[in-house]
């Protein structure tokens, strides 16, 4: 599957309720513009992202994962736009499990 998006690829449950079986596979995410979403993301109200992660909703990275259960990912590429700051990664993750 191929993405061209201005936005990351999030996905959050809650603490005690985690998503369960997501696997993502042979994906190639190219990022057209990329906003940094911290530190806004860390005291952000909207209801595009989960009001308990905050640091999911900060997190400089462009495939975002917080309270998974059985989550894996494979094949996974991100081609970053020209101007990327340095201090984005790939992947960022908290309290999953394969």
């Amino acid at each position: 599957m191929v993405l061209h998006s201005n936005g990351r690829i999030v996905i959050t449950g809650m603490p005690d309720h985690p998503v369960e079986n997501i696997s993502l596979r042979n994906i190639q995410l190219h990022l057209e513009n990329v906003f940094d979403p911290y530190p806004k993301g860390l005291t952000s109200t909207g209801r595009q992202f989960c009001p308990n992660t905050p640091n999911a909703r900060a997190a400089r990275a462009a495939v975002v994962v917080e309270n998974a259960r059985r989550f894996s990912m494979s094949g996974v590429e991100v081609f970053w736009p020209q101007n990327m700051p340095a201090h984005f990664e790939e992947f960022w993750s908290a309290n999953i499990t394969a």
